[in-house]
């Protein structure tokens, strides 16, 4: 039996002496490592906070006590250490699984410090005595949420303790939290627990910087935490170090791993150089593209929220001009009316931000871009049913959020070219909108005919045609290798222009006397299928699209390609049986 399947015993864990918990730890990374070099994924912060957890432990009983982990990408060791296991479907504490000890799910960044504020007052308003603890990185602390949360503390008049895992590292690095604190709040840092930095009438407190990788002087300070009658926030300010292995040796740039990190299979961005030829994924293309134009022209921006990694080249870019290439940390909100700051001023904004996180500058896209109809173009990665995530993660929003909003269009490309044209359009000719650019994580296309992006236009036109099948960026490729494997007898229209519809086409194909069908990765009421069924009543045209989308409303909880597709209806053999339903 390895330490850590011994220590889910938490009786036994909290008997542990030094020399059994330094055996401990030493399995828990040992496992962690195992896992990320079979499947990838966080690894780095949760390396960094297996101390953290295990001292958390032993000083809390989390069958009554709470605890939020901002985000579950430091919570792995606690999951092992409370009898669960490390899954490739999710690295989330997933509540509805494990009500006991899994008391908050979170995929996205920033959202501990609220969540455990709720759960606090929820006690207080109960009289009950439990503790609750809220687990937070030095990144995520500074975001809007997080500090919304820090503000709203003393208002709410509640204890809870908060332990800032401090690792100078987001998914890049960041300005470390000890600068900043000493910067912005005014606060040394003392390691003397029984001293109330903050001064004594404050409702914050602050302890540290302490050693986060030292089990001892976290129990130390829980232990204090504890004891602490007043209402107020207790912050303990625990330095660890992100990608510490059991002999001690520092892996730096290790926030997310491939499979086969072992034999050196890092994404480190360092080694992200700028390639001479145009890449062929369409994501790293437009990086690359908008790269060459930078010596050129000195009229745009490029900025991404700390996800630089998602977008191929951009890391280098950012070494190279730093001024033009810009990381604005963990800030989405941010970045929308920063983007209509530049674009007022003359500037043109291009974001790159994954589209999962852009849900939360919603507002800011509405009233600070659109509104004040400002050009901005917006590089969304990873859109649709995304299989480098779990749930938390699937981008199955972005096209709704955007379809509403005025002077906005939308456009998912087939291939480079497209791609290309996108944002020539956008760099020449946009003056006063939003362009929502929608890519797949990595997508490779193999179509390489020319094509329009304002235009739809014919992939496939079959004489004696069965069916014309609508379908746009990665399903478009998808849907011609099914007709064309499966000698079927459909058309395939490519609509690369999501937003706006080709008026032109939809009109055309009216007068056709053949089904028409959308083939999308898309909820129902999100889809480019019910814009056109909407489009042919508005415009008194007798025809109803096929919707060929999720079968389901619910989140996606699958991983692999084939899992995902089927748990959609949208493998293979579902999409053929689905519009022969109709045929």
């Amino acid at each position: 039996m390895k330490k850590w399947e011994e220590a889910n015993n938490l009786k036994k864990l909290r008997k542990y002496k030094s020399d059994e918990l330094k055996e401990l730890t030493d399995s828990l990374r040992d496992e962690i490592n195992e896992f990320t070099n079979q499947y990838g994924g966080h690894h780095g912060s949760q390396l960094g906070a297996v101390e953290i957890n295990v001292a958390l432990l032993r000083k809390f009983d989390f069958t009554k006590d709470k605890v939020t982990f901002d985000i579950n990408n430091q919570a792995d060791s606690y999951k092992l250490l409370t009898g669960q296991t490390l899954s490739p479907e999710s690295h989330l504490l997933e509540v509805n699984e494990n009500p006991i000890y899994n008391h908050w799910t979170a995929g996205h960044t920033s959202t501990a410090l609220a969540g455990g504020l709720g759960y606090a007052k929820s006690r207080d308003l109960k009289k009950e005595k439990h503790e609750v603890i809220s687990v937070v990185g030095d990144a995520s602390f500074w975001s809007g949420l997080n500090m919304e949360a820090f503000l709203n503390a003393p208002a709410l008049n509640t204890k809870m303790i908060v332990v800032l895992n401090d690792n100078d590292m987001s998914i890049e690095e960041v300005d470390g939290l000890g600068s900043r604190l000493s910067r912005h709040l005014g606060i040394k840092g003392s390691s003397n627990i029984n001293k109330d930095i903050a001064g004594k009438d404050s409702q914050f407190e602050f302890i540290g910087p302490i050693d986060g990788n030292n089990i001892e002087e976290l129990e130390k300070s829980f232990d204090y935490a504890k004891s602490v009658k007043e209402k107020k926030l207790i912050f303990i300010w625990a330095k660890t170090i992100k990608g510490l292995d059991k002999n001690g040796k520092v892996h730096e740039y290790t926030h997310w791993v491939l499979p086969g990190h072992k034999d050196g299979n890092l994404l480190d961005p360092r080694n992200s150089k700028m390639p001479d030829k145009a890449p062929e994924s369409i994501n790293g293309y437009i990086t690359w593209y908008l790269g060459q134009m930078i010596p050129k022209r000195k009229d745009f921006i490029m900025y991404n929220p700390s996800t630089m990694l998602s977008f191929p080249n951009f890391y280098s870019l950012h070494t190279k001009y730093p001024d033009r290439v810009l990381n604005i940390n963990i800030m989405e909100e941010f970045g929308a009316t920063f983007g209509a700051g530049l674009a007022l001023s003359g500037t043109k904004p291009i974001y790159y931000v994954s589209s999962t996180f852009s849900q939360r500058a919603f507002d800011q896209f509405v009233h600070d871009v659109t509104r004040m109809e400002q050009p901005m173009l917006l590089i969304l990665d990873g859109t649709g049913l995304d299989v480098t995530f779990s749930e938390s993660h699937q981008a199955m929003f972005d096209s709704a959020m955007f379809k509403g909003m005025p002077n906005t269009e939308i456009y998912e490309p087939l291939n480079t070219d497209e791609a290309k044209q996108i944002v020539d359009y956008f760099m020449n000719k946009v003056t006063n909108k939003l362009i929502v650019l929608r890519l797949k994580s990595q997508q490779k296309f193999n179509i390489k005919d020319k094509l329009l992006f304002n235009k739809w236009s014919y992939l496939l036109d079959y004489k004696k045609a069965e069916a014309n099948i609508i379908a746009y960026g990665a399903m478009a490729e998808k849907m011609k290798e099914i007709i064309e494997s499966n000698n079927l007898n459909w058309n395939l229209i490519n609509a690369t222009s999501i937003k706006p519809l080709d008026t032109k086409m939809l009109q055309d194909l009216s007068k056709f006397d053949l089904p028409i069908f959308t083939v999308e990765q898309e909820y129902r009421l999100n889809s480019l299928g019910a814009q056109i069924n909407d489009y042919y009543n508005f415009s008194d045209i007798e025809r109803i699209v096929k919707l060929i989308v999720m079968d389901n409303n619910d989140f996606n909880r699958e991983r692999t390609r084939e899992e995902v597709d089927k748990f959609a209806g949208l493998d293979n053999k579902s999409i053929i049986e689905r519009i022969k339903k109709y045929l």
